[in-house]
């Protein structure tokens, strides 16, 4: 067993034996053409030249998946619009389609999930509505409201 059994290279680096010690290397990839799509949202030729890349600048990418990246990976929309790729690697944010006016269920597939636990937080914050009654008012009467008399005032 060599030094590299027990030893492990970050940002895609392969280790080697140099002197008999443990050492990092960024790797020699082939030319063949096998993309994959790294968490940069860049495409890489091979996993091989993703690593390679990772190496040389001492980053962590990770193959997102094989293929070539759409432009979506890291596009973030807003307001539930969903990310739209014109397979060239362009992305753009569009609202998703709309249903007649005529049916208006929600598409369960499409509407966000609900938290059952912030629904009961909610419920828990705010006690049910009830309607006010006249004994519900408290109007102090004129005997508790506390008064402050100093020498000299006029009290009647």
């Amino acid at each position: 067993m060599g030094p590299c059994a027990s030893y492990t290279c970050e940002f895609g680096g392969l280790c080697v034996e140099r002197s008999g010690k443990a050492v990092c290397e960024c790797p020699v990839c082939p030319a063949e053409f096998d993309p994959a799509c790294g968490s940069d949202g860049i495409s890489y030729g091979n996993e091989c030249k993703l690593r390679l890349e990772a190496c040389q600048h001492t980053r962590k990418i990770d193959v997102l998946y094989k293929g070539l990246c759409n432009g979506c990976e890291n596009k973030k929309c807003d307001h539930y619009a969903i990310c739209e790729s014109d397979g060239s690697g362009t992305a753009k944010c569009v609202c998703p389609e709309t249903t007649s006016r005529r049916d208006t269920r929600i598409n369960e597939s499409s509407a966000p999930p609900l938290d059952p636990i912030r629904i009961v937080k909610l419920q828990q914050s705010f006690p049910p509505l009830t309607t006010p009654t006249l004994s519900s008012f408290h109007t102090p009467s004129l005997s508790t409201v506390p008064m402050t008399v100093k020498t000299g005032d006029i009290v009647g």
